[in-house]
C-alpha cells in the first residue's frame, strides 16, 4: 500500500466517524470501505486518535469493546447543548425512543409489541436524526439510543443506575397497579 493510498483511506476513515457519529467497529468500517485488513484500520484509528489529541474541539476515542467514536471534548459541551437540545422530537417518536433508552438493543417488532402499534416510520425518523444507530444480527436490526440522546437529555451515557432512575419515574401500562415496581413485570416478561 502506497502513502497516498493510506493517507486516503484515514480520509474516509475519518469521514466515516464523523458522518456515523456514534461507536462503530473496525470491521464495520472495514464493510464500508471494502478492505479486507482489519490492521490497517486499527493503524488508521489510532493514527487519528493520536492526531486529534490536542488543539482541537473533538476527539477520536476508542471504547473497551474495541468500537470507536468522534465526538466533541467534554470541555466544548456547552457550547451545543442548546444547539442539540432544539431539535423537537415529535411526541410518537419521543415514546419509542424512551422505549429503545429502557429496553436497548431491542428491534422494531419488538417495539411494536410493546407500543401496540406500528413504528417504523418513528423509528427512521429518530435513526435520521442522529439518536439512534443499530447493529445487524442475522436479518434483524438491533436498535440503541446514540450519544446524541443522553445529550439531548442531559444523562450521563456511563450511569450505571439510568434503568432504576427511569423505574423510578415511568409508568407503562405494562404496570399493574398491585405490582411494586416495573422491574418485577419486565423478570417475568423474560
Amino acid at each position: 500500500m502506497t502513502v497516498n493510498n493510506f493517507n486516503e483511506l484515514k480520509i474516509k476513515v475519518e469521514g466515516i466517524l464523523f458522518s456515523y457519529g456514534d461507536w462503530i467497529s473496525p470491521k464495520d468500517i472495514m464493510s464500508c470501505l471494502k478492505l479486507d485488513s482489519e490492521a490497517i484500520v486499527k493503524n488508521i484509528l489510532k493514527e487519528l486518535e493520536i492526531r486529534y489529541k490536542e488543539g482541537y474541539s473533538f476527539h477520536i476515542e476508542e471504547k473497551e469493546d474495541g468500537t470507536w467514536r468522534m465526538a466533541l471534548k467534554e470541555d466544548y459541551a456547552d457550547l451545543v447543548t442548546d444547539l442539540i437540545s432544539g431539535v423537537e422530537i415529535p411526541q410518537g417518536a419521543l415514546k419509542v425512543l424512551s422505549v429503545i433508552a429502557y429496553e436497548q438493543p431491542v428491534t422494531k417488532t419488538r417495539l411494536s409489541e410493546i407500543l401496540g402499534r406500528s413504528v417504523k416510520e418513528d423509528v427512521n425518523y429518530l435513526y435520521r436524526n442522529k439518536f439512534l444507530s443499530y447493529e445487524k444480527v442475522g436479518i434483524g436490526k438491533y436498535y440503541r439510543v446514540t450519544k446524541k440522546f443522553y445529550d439531548y437529555f442531559k444523562i450521563d451515557e456511563n450511569s450505571e443506575d439510568f434503568r432504576s432512575k427511569a423505574n423510578k419515574s415511568i409508568k407503562t401500562y405494562f404496570q399493574d397497579p398491585s405490582e411494586e415496581n416495573i422491574e418485577e413485570i419486565l423478570e417475568k416478561r423474560e
